[in-house]
């Protein structure tokens, strides 16, 4: 099954049938994303299994999600997602919600907001759709506003996956977007906070690393980093249990996809962030992970790293829960969605204000 093909049936079998629950009537479900395509390719054959499947994208426009080009030149897409109030509601003469009348195709990528949250989503390196967790953006987007009086925007990658594009791909595409974001759009370093979940995890902190290694004087480092869950890439130990998502044998096919097997990419910090020398430098910290997760003993040798290496973190580890818990449905509850959206967005604030000094 191609790239194409695993998408559209992600798209179709989990995502929409996701914001359809949370996006109300369809005179609400106004836009909340924009496509962002840096090197479209144009006139693109579809084969017609292809063509069929790329009727999900159809239903996106239906929901109001419009295609703009991004920087010219540039090898990253993404989706931006920016602030949008969902706390003061004001009419109009017609009793209409003006929150809802705004026109995303205006807002300029990094404006209107006072942080950008760049994303990269999960999947195993090999799926995955960026607008997969458009729900819990959304929710941590109105805690931050209502609680915090701090206004987020989203800047969603759509990467490449293995194994059609396999390492370093995805990490040179996130890079790609985060300079853009910074020389093109002209934001701020410290407006911007990197984020990411399982796989994402690892690209959001293999491009902090890459940053502060490569680009020192050209990129500095965001202001921020959360990860819920991140694949850190050590082959062992890993906890043998039946009640996780995530499973052994997945893992090391991710592993292989994502590698391709090749000695020198497993080696590198930029793919197993575990293997750099330090990771002192890097910015405050938030990380998520479940108590009875495979994974988990990447977790806290990264956790014992952080405190070695002098970086500043959080840890928010849940016992009785698995591998991204609170951003999957069917294994969460509300508490634990609402715990995870009170801790991320209580983060960015915390973050923001300590270094701007207001909120």
């Amino acid at each position: 099954m191609s790239v194409l093909q695993r998408r559209k049936v992600y798209a179709l079998g989990v995502y929409i049938q996701h914001i359809l629950q949370n996006l109300g009537t369809p005179e609400l479900r106004n836009q909340w994303a924009i496509a962002i395509f840096g090197d479209k390719v144009q006139n693109y054959q579809l084969s017609p299994q292809e063509q069929a499947l790329w009727a999900a994208d159809q239903y996106w426009a239906k929901l109001g999600l419009a295609d703009v080009r991004g920087p010219q030149g540039h090898t990253w897409k993404g989706y931006w997602i920016p602030f949008q109030d969902q706390v003061h509601h004001v009419k109009d003469s017609q009793g209409q919600d003006q929150a809802q009348k705004v026109d995303i195709s205006k807002i300029k990528v990094g404006q209107g907001c006072d942080l950008v949250v760049v994303c990269a989503h999960g999947g195993l390196f090999c799926d995955g759709w960026p607008l997969q967790c458009l729900d819990f953006m959304k929710q941590v987007m109105k805690q931050a506003q209502e609680k915090h009086n701090l206004r987020i925007g989203f800047l969603s990658l759509d990467y490449s996956l293995s194994p059609e594009k396999p390492y370093p791909h995805a990490l040179e595409e996130s890079l790609a977007a985060y300079r853009s974001l910074i020389k093109e759009y002209g934001v701020d370093p410290k407006r911007v906070v990197f984020a990411g979940e399982s796989a994402g995890g690892n690209i959001t902190l293999a491009l902090a690393l890459k940053v502060r290694d490569e680009f020192k004087g050209e990129l500095d480092l965001p202001l921020g980093i959360y990860t819920i869950c991140p694949y850190l890439f050590i082959s062992e130990p890993y906890i043998p249990t039946l009640f996780d998502v995530l499973t052994l044998e997945l893992a090391e096919a991710c592993i292989d996809s994502y590698s391709q097997s090749r000695l020198e990419v497993i080696e590198s910090p930029y793919f197993s962030p575990l293997n750099t020398q330090t990771f002192a430098g890097l910015p405050p910290m938030l990380l998520f992970y479940g108590g009875i997760e495979i994974l988990r003993p990447s977790m806290e040798q990264f956790v014992e790293r952080l405190k070695e290496d002098g970086v500043a973190h959080q840890v928010m580890m849940k016992e009785g829960r698995g591998h991204a818990w609170f951003l999957i449905d069917p294994i969460s509850t509300p508490e634990d969605r609402k715990e995870g959206i009170e801790w991320t967005s209580r983060f960015l604030a915390e973050i923001y204000v300590n270094h701007h000094g207001r909120t």
